[in-house]
């Protein structure tokens, strides 16, 4: 191989890589801006797109961390946090937000050991969250005199919350599918906007 055939490979390959590292920092800046936005379905796929060429991304990890957990999706948000704590290099809130996560996943005992590292940090909540693990059982003692039912006319899929009694039934909002000619969704969770539901009860049963 000839000196300019070396010097012409060595420039082609660091032409590729500057390529590479600005189609990643416009990736990263638009993931940014969604994020931003409160568009965060939106964001996780363009953070998705950084972590698939930067497993390593800092930012990207944190942010995508944080967009499953303000979308309640605890076993995705624990699994970046979990990767953001094990660089050593994750901030109280962070460590705060990965405790938070494993104890939804019912992980205590774990939950508990992040939260006496050092990495917890002065954080407020952190007595407040190993004081609330260790009375684990006092708090579940009376858990099975509760039966949950699922109501077929009231309860679907997707979101369902708010109950209200009203006159002879329930009012609640859900984010369910409805018929409409158009399709619209909310960029925070990538689901249908709350609409309002009235269910009639007829007997021990709900009617929609």
């Amino acid at each position: 191989m000839t000196t300019t055939t070396i010097k012409n490979t060595a420039l082609a390959l660091l032409l590729m890589l500057s390529v590479s590292v600005t189609a990643q920092k416009k990736a990263l800046k638009k993931a940014n801006d969604l994020y931003n936005a409160q568009a965060y379905t939106d964001a996780i796929v363009k953070y998705q797109s950084v972590l698939k060429h930067d497993k390593t991304n800092s930012e990207a990890l944190s942010k995508i961390a944080d967009c499953y957990r303000l979308n309640n999706n605890t076993v995705k948000a624990e699994e970046y946090y979990a990767q953001v704590y094990s660089t050593g290099k994750a901030s109280e809130t962070e460590v705060i937000n990965y405790s938070q996560a494993l104890m939804s996943n019912g992980k205590y005992a774990q939950a508990k050991d992040v939260l006496a590292s050092p990495a917890a940090g002065s954080d407020s909540r952190t007595p407040k969250y190993t004081k609330a693990i260790g009375k684990l059982t006092e708090f579940f003692k009376d858990s099975s005199k509760v039966k949950i039912k699922k109501e077929a006319a009231l309860n679907s899929d997707e979101n369902d919350f708010s109950p209200v009694y009203y006159k002879n039934g329930v009012v609640f909002t859900s984010t369910r599918k409805r018929n409409e000619w158009i399709k619209q969704e909310h960029g925070w969770t990538g689901k249908g906007f709350n609409f309002v539901y009235f269910a009639e009860k007829n007997g021990s049963d709900f009617g929609s």
